[in-house]
């Protein structure tokens, strides 16, 4: 709390990355962390602003100056470099390529095109934040409640979405109390920032997925041609309707070149991530029936809700029986016991590790729950089952 009273926060999570400094009792790895405070800065702050300064150059353009436009170019193009770096630096991490090798890897590794992948990346999100922030904008002109329900109505489809396909749930561990309030949170924020980004990192089967990516990248370049025409008639918006119809079109054929160049210049076998139907469960699944190595596997099944794997958790429990012992001899980096539930545990390692002495965990409260999140109960040596 002290670092962002201090607005330190990005400089120690930058540190942290950078050195892979893992602070004791940390709920999740130094990129991780930083992909939330920059996900959380991207959908609570700059993306809500960008399109408020463009709601106010339409309603109040002679208030406004044309210094605005600078501003709002600004404001875009720091949208677009925090998305794609986010992106870039997930896939770029040794660690994801060797435990998620199936979805990390598309940036090529020569240096030459590594940058232009990553400059193609920034110009595709500040297009597409450009292009989705003017949208916006453009309904609330008109009527402020019309754009509410325009965006409420598209989370709602994709909440709805995700509830059939029975992928609500937020991958963190978490205990069942904090599970659903933990689920609905991080959905909207992951839909908003790919809404107005257009993050690839958020492609992720256990974030939107790669169909629902596509279609919010897609429909994001549609919508504002939608307002404009909802808009016909409105003396509010008539002057500059033309101008805005031009600059609409320009940014859309604009973001097709970028974004044609980015798939030519990507490893190729990674383009069926960006339309792929597989769902977060599904995919943890897969990562640890299809994985080659322990580390891979590991962290497929105990770093993510144990609910996503349950209709293999007697095959967890058996290649967790024949390994445990030489991961105890050998300790791997990637290894901590404390991680395992006790069901998953041989008794012989359970009994090694204290046996009934190890905190249960059916019977947690509310704050128990909160402290295990924040990283502030020590006493705590297991994580919570679900």
């Amino acid at each position: 709390m002290l670092y962002s009273l201090l607005f330190l926060r990005p400089a120690i999570d930058a540190y942290r990355v950078s050195t892979n400094h893992i602070p004791k009792e940390a709920l999740m790895d130094p990129l991780t962390e930083l992909m939330f405070n920059k996900a959380s800065e991207l959908a609570m702050e700059a993306i809500p602003g960008g399109v408020l300064q463009i709601y106010v150059l339409l309603t109040n353009p002679e208030q406004a100056g044309t210094f605005e436009l600078l501003s709002i170019f600004t404001s875009a193009l720091t949208t677009g470099f925090s998305s794609a770096m986010i992106s870039f630096d997930f896939d770029i991490s040794v660690h994801h390529r060797k435990t998620q090798p199936d979805f990390y890897g598309y940036i090529p590794g020569e240096n030459r095109l590594r940058s232009r992948c990553f400059m193609l990346m920034v110009g595709i999100s500040t297009l597409h934040n450009l292009s989705r922030s003017l949208g916006v904008a453009l309904l609330a002109s008109r009527s402020g409640w019309l754009a509410v329900l325009f965006v409420g109505g598209e989370m709602l489809v994709y909440l709805v979405y995700k509830l059939l396909r029975r992928d609500l749930y937020y991958w963190v561990r978490t205990s069942q109390s904090l599970a659903i309030p933990l689920a609905f949170s991080n959905r909207i924020v992951a839909k908003t920032i790919v809404d107005f980004s257009g993050c690839i990192q958020f492609r992720h089967p256990k974030e939107l997925g790669g169909a629902a990516f596509c279609v919010s990248m897609l429909w994001a370049q549609v919508m504002p041609f939608v307002s404009l025409s909802l808009l016909e008639g409105d003396n509010g918006v008539k002057d500059t309707k033309e101008i805005v119809t031009i600059f609409l079109a320009c940014s859309f054929c604009l973001w097709c070149t970028t974004s044609a160049v980015f798939f030519c210049t990507i490893s190729r076998s990674y383009a069926h991530t960006f339309y792929d139907t597989k769902t977060g469960p599904q995919y943890v699944r897969d990562n640890f029936l299809k994985g080659t190595e322990d580390r891979q596997k590991f962290h497929a099944i105990f770093k993510n809700r144990l609910s996503y794997t349950k209709p293999i958790h007697n095959e967890v429990k058996e290649w967790v029986d024949a390994n445990v012992d030489s991961w105890e001899v050998e300790k791997p980096h990637w290894y901590k016991v404390s991680m395992v539930p006790d069901d998953f545990l041989p008794s012989r390692v359970l009994e090694a590790e204290g046996g009934t002495k190890r905190r249960h965990r059916h019977s947690y409260s509310l704050r128990e729950s909160m402290r295990e999140i924040v990283g502030q109960d020590e006493s705590n040596k297991v994580h919570p089952k679900q």
